[in-house]
């Protein structure tokens, strides 16, 4: 609260020019922090879902043996839709 006090009172002795200056940076930052917040969930998603996709490789590997190269390839091209609704009520 002491730093919100002290900032506003800095505030009071900017030009207009000065004062959306400073808006401008905090808009800024706070556009930087959503983008990097944003990133983070969507890296999270990415994990995840590989996570998913060698999972479900080595369920079938282990069943029928080493799959060839071209075939787990094929994984990766597969939507994260499909596999949910393909192999849900095996993951």
């Amino acid at each position: 609260m002491k730093v919100k006090i002290l900032s506003v009172a800095n505030e009071a002795n900017l030009t207009i020019d000065e004062l959306q200056q400073l808006e401008s940076k905090k808009r800024f930052i706070l556009d930087r922090k959503g983008a990097i917040a944003f990133s983070k969930e969507q890296g999270k998603r990415e994990g995840r879902e590989e996570g998913k996709r060698e999972l479900i490789i080595s369920l079938i590997e282990s069943l029928l043996g080493e799959l060839d190269v071209d075939i787990k390839n094929n994984f990766n091209q597969v939507s994260s839709y499909e596999l949910n609704v393909k192999f849900s009520k095996y993951i």
